[in-house]
């Protein structure tokens, strides 16, 4: 990850799994040194999968979390793989689905020191393409709702449920979303 993200002088002081951890020293106004981090975690994506007009939730569960979460399918990128292929592989890995057309409607950067790129695709036209195939830290469960269930119960990432609500509230959003996938109402 290079510039605008980190500076040409930045140093990987820690790696990780999902992070890595980047220093280097850094003027401040008076003169003085301080070092400055920065964790970068590994690109992920969160996908919107439509059939029939409904789009899929999932009830899921993890190691050393408390109850069930509602999200939709997505995961974290491996070494060298594009944002599309991600989205396809966890589809297919998490809910055994394949899609018609996939359309990518955002990407999401992280915080100041937390850079985290998440790419939204919506997968319109799912199919069943063979059976889902979970990591063995998940338990899913899937449920086909209607959009605005998914914006009630939907648990996943803040900016992801900002935009979300967007949709569901503003009019004009709703049509644009609504029209970048090909759909004429859900």
């Amino acid at each position: 990850m290079g510039a605008p993200f980190l500076p040409k002088r930045a140093r990987r002081a820690f790696r990780g799994v999902l992070f890595d951890v980047y220093q280097w020293r850094q003027r401040m106004f008076d003169g003085s040194y301080e070092t400055f981090e920065r964790v970068v975690r590994v690109p992920s994506v969160q996908i919107i999968a439509e059939r029939g007009g409904k789009v899929l939730l999932l009830r899921e569960r993890q190691p050393g979390q408390k109850g069930e979460r509602m999200s939709m399918p997505g995961g974290q990128a491996m070494p060298g793989e594009s944002p599309l292929a991600t989205a396809k592989r966890e589809l297919l890995e998490e809910a055994g689905l394949a899609a018609d057309r996939w359309v990518l409607l955002k990407s999401y950067t992280g915080m100041h020191k937390v850079i985290w790129h998440t790419y939204l695709f919506a997968a319109v036209g799912c199919r069943r393409s063979g059976r889902p195939r979970p990591d063995s830290g998940e338990r899913i469960r899937q449920q086909w709702v209607p959009l605005d269930r998914l914006i009630d119960l939907y648990t996943g990432r803040d900016n992801l449920l900002v935009d979300l609500l967007k949709v569901r509230y503003d009019a004009r959003r709703r049509r644009e979303f609504l029209g970048k996938i090909g759909l004429p109402g859900l």
